[in-house]
Parts: C-alpha cells; structure tokens; sequence
C-alpha cells in the first residue's frame, strides 16, 4: 500500500491474489498492473494535490468512486495484457479477487470485494462459519453465459 491511496476515496487497504491458468505471465501482470491502474483511475495525486477530473462545464469533481474505479481498472488491465499476449502469442490467463478497505465517514468502513473468474473470497466468523463475499464466474452458469454471449463472445465446452 502506497502512502498516496489513503487521501483517495479512503481507500487504506489493498489485498489480492492471481491464479493463473496456462501459465503465470497473465497473474505476473495483473500483480503489476492492477493496482496502479487502480491508482490511476481513481484519480493520482499530481504536485501534492489530489486530481479531480474536469467537467465539460470547466467545473471540476472528485476521483471516481472504488465500485467504478476498480472495474475501470480490471478492464484496463485486462486490454493492455491482451495486447501483449496477442502480440507474444502468450496463451496465458489469470483469474483474480481482490479486497479493499475504504475508511468512510466518522470511523466508518467499508470492505469491497471484486473477482473475476473462479477466484473466491470468504469471511470466516468467530463461530467457525463462513461467509461467501463472491460469486464465481463461470459459463456453466445461465446469466454467466448471457453475459459473454451478449458481448459476441461464444462459450465452448472442450471436454469439461
């Protein structure tokens, strides 16, 4: 965690795993990647101040907030990996979640989590119970495969 990530949009805390599939070049770069694109969306601090985004009005408003930031941020990612690998012919693939903290107003905080693919995340009670913060995405499941078809994707079954 940089000292730069608690003025913006208080967030305090970033946590992530990448499994990768077919190789761990796709997982190596979203560990590097992810998060400063993170950084960047939610708006970097340039010469000591925080930047906000200008309006086409010529006002000016706050960073993005985490939920828009952070899918920003996946996509982002994502393209610039697909470019890479088209350009390599690196057949590699990671999924991903990711937790973050954000300190909100008077001692308030929230946990936001977000996962691509089958990665999962659960909170463990004191009592021994467990939580799912996630839902996979996987193609067997019906509103999973609307979504990649609605986006000219195809979902193929190869022996699974």
């Amino acid at each position: 965690m940089t000292p730069r990530m608690r003025p913006l949009v208080g967030l305090t805390h970033f946590f992530s795993v990448f499994d990768g599939h077919g190789g761990k070049r796709a997982a190596a770069w979203a560990h590097a990647h992810l998060l400063p694109n993170l950084l960047r969306a939610l708006g970097s601090k340039e010469e000591g101040k925080e930047r906000h985004l200008v309006l086409s009005n010529g006002k000016t408003a706050p960073p993005p907030d985490l939920d828009r930031a952070c899918v920003s941020a996946f996509l982002s990612t994502d393209r610039e990996f697909l470019q890479q690998a088209m350009q390599r012919s690196i057949p590699d693939g990671s999924t991903a979640v990711c937790c973050m903290l954000q300190h909100g107003a008077v001692g308030s905080r929230r946990l936001l989590v977000a996962n691509l693919g089958d990665s999962r995340a659960a909170l463990i009670r004191a009592d021994g119970s467990a939580l799912a913060l996630s839902d996979d995405h996987k193609p067997n499941r019906p509103d999973e495969q609307a979504r990649v078809e609605a986006t000219g994707g195809h979902v193929l079954y190869a022996g699974c």
